[in-house]
């Protein structure tokens, strides 16, 4: 339970407070990763919500975009991707037997730890406890995360970082005149995913580097 801070003569004592509907409210950052990140319409201004429903209801929904995000990002190890997508079906199982809000979140923020480590390789059943040395403990001993994209992502990568720019006029990055994003546009139109990454690459080497870091 919040306590707060009161002085009894010469020491401090915990004092319990009394909960108040701020405390159960669902945080803003979880209401911009499903609204803004990704793009439900229906989250928004979900972090007003304190009831048991409407957590169960913001969590759920968090899992299930969790999950569908594995589905279209995780290639190269079936099994795994086919772990993780039950993970997040087991998380959102326990949210909905939640009782209240105290449960749902204690039980979120469980299953969010387990998904992060395997989405992290998932290596953690190790001989003994970790040494410093970590001779007997590899946290890349089943797996490695690599990154890639291909030339339609990178494309998208280009158009979407001019438009967090807000860059609906010219303006200067790197030393460099970013064209708007029509005019991005205009050449992405034109010349298809590959050719316009290259083009971009030759045009603007200094903003591609930003992006890219090749």
């Amino acid at each position: 339970m919040p306590t707060r801070r009161n002085k009894v003569g010469s020491r401090e004592a915990d004092v319990p407070r009394r909960l108040t509907r701020e405390d159960f409210e669902i945080p803003l950052g979880v209401e911009s990763l499903l609204s803004g990140g990704f793009g439900l319409r229906s989250m928004y201004h979900l972090h007003y919500a304190a009831s048991p429903g409407e957590w169960r209801r913001g969590m759920r929904t968090l899992f299930e975009s969790f999950e569908k995000a594995i589905r279209d990002t995780v290639v190269g190890d079936e099994q795994h991707k086919t772990n993780l997508i039950a993970r997040c079906r087991r998380a959102r199982e326990r949210v909905r037997s939640g009782r209240n809000q105290v449960v749902v979140a204690k039980n979120a923020v469980e299953d969010l730890a387990w998904i992060c480590c395997d989405l992290l390789g998932g290596a953690r059943v190790q001989r003994g406890p970790r040494r410093g040395a970590r001779t007997n403990w590899s946290l890349a001993r089943h797996r490695t995360v690599f990154y890639a994209s291909t030339a339609v992502q990178m494309a998208s990568r280009i158009l979407d970082h001019d438009i967090l720019l807000e860059a609906d006029k010219y303006k200067e990055r790197f030393g460099e005149k970013v064209p708007s994003v029509r005019n991005l546009m205009r050449e992405h139109r034109k010349r298809g995913a590959s050719s316009f990454v290259a083009w971009f690459r030759d045009q603007y080497p200094k903003t591609y580097a930003s992006l890219f870091w090749t």
